[in-house]
């Protein structure tokens, strides 16, 4: 019983803080405006998933809140000229 115990306080302590967001960037006007985003939020660190999507927008992603923030991801988009 007392292993049982042990083994559940060790695996919750192991959980991740897995959080999704939606991020609108009205700059996103072209495939190279994508390529862009994509080139500079692909290797954040705790970053596990991510989609961005030209006609919406948007960019979406899923990532470790242990290992990295919101507005950490939102600075690596770049500012691209309207």
């Amino acid at each position: 019983m007392t292993l049982a115990v042990v083994l559940f306080c060790a695996s919750a302590a192991m959980a991740k803080d897995i959080r999704t967001a939606v991020f609108k960037v009205a700059q996103m006007k072209c495939e190279n405006c994508v390529r862009k985003i994509n080139n500079n939020i692909r290797f954040e660190k705790g970053l596990k998933d991510f989609h961005t999507d030209l006609k919406t927008k948007t960019v979406t992603i899923t990532y470790d809140a242990d290992k990295t923030k919101c507005g950490k991801v939102e600075k690596r988009f770049p500012k691209v000229p309207l």
